[in-house]
């Protein structure tokens, strides 16, 4: 087609040569592709991720401890059932919310606000889990597995979403091997977490792994956040300086 165009615009007389011009000019761009490495050297791509692994990571790590739990220590074989239709209900009721004050927040004003959620997540992380391993009732233990919930998605939401945002922007069709990412990245977080996390439970019980590992999960996933809301905010001090 390019070609074809380029022949015409040689043939054609001079007065015809803008609608040759017009003509070439509309030729659709196909957007470029990038790999899957090129992808997670991208400063969002690497933070979504990590919040990922260590979201999902706790997750999966909880889904195995808090029945031994429950049998060990608080000695409530009976509600395993009702306690994770309770967290799935808990999780179905805030999903819509968490994902429309996420999408409110970046449209009013900006893409630095989806780190701030995922922050704000990662501190309700180490309080739910701490609130969690002290607990001695099972209603308490609930209340603290709630807000798990709360976190997980505050991190969760806005890190998938991250993917599909970042591909949108940059203006390529690697959109599949983009959320490929953040599958691989569920799929480490269920591997490394829940086994360190049931080694652990054998020796030193329910509370110190718990909080161990998800206060470490969230404080590497607070990091990466805090990062780049400081760079961002740098950058938009350089922006100001040249503008004045």
């Amino acid at each position: 087609m390019a070609v074809d165009s380029l022949v015409i615009r040689d043939m054609v007389q001079i007065d015809e040569e803008p609608a040759t011009k017009e003509r070439i000019t509309s030729i659709p761009v196909q957007p470029k592709s990038m790999s899957i490495l090129k992808l997670l050297l991208r400063p969002p791509v690497v933070i979504a991720t990590i919040l990922i692994i260590a979201s999902l990571g706790i997750q999966g790590m909880l889904e195995g401890l808090v029945p031994l739990h429950l049998v060990d220590t608080l000695k409530r074989p009976n509600v395993n059932g009702i306690t994770f239709v309770i967290l799935g209900l808990v999780f179905t009721a805030l999903v819509p919310i968490v994902g429309k004050v996420n999408d409110m927040l970046i449209d009013r004003h900006g893409e630095r606000m989806r780190y701030y959620v995922m922050l704000i997540g990662s501190l309700i992380m180490i309080l739910a889990m701490v609130l969690m391993s002290l607990a001695n009732a099972y209603g308490v233990l609930m209340v603290g597995y709630s807000f798990f919930a709360l976190a997980n998605l505050c991190m969760c939401i806005p890190a998938q979403s991250a993917y599909g945002d970042f591909i949108n922007g940059a203006g390529t069709d690697s959109m599949a091997r983009g959320y490929s990412i953040g599958v691989c990245a569920w799929a480490i977080g269920g591997i490394v977490l829940p086994s360190i996390g049931s080694a652990l439970y054998s020796h030193l019980g329910f509370a110190k792994p718990v909080i161990g590992l998800s206060t470490a999960a969230s404080l590497i996933s607070m990091g990466a956040c805090l990062l780049f809301i400081i760079q961002d905010c740098k950058h938009r001090r350089s922006l100001r300086v040249e503008q004045a």
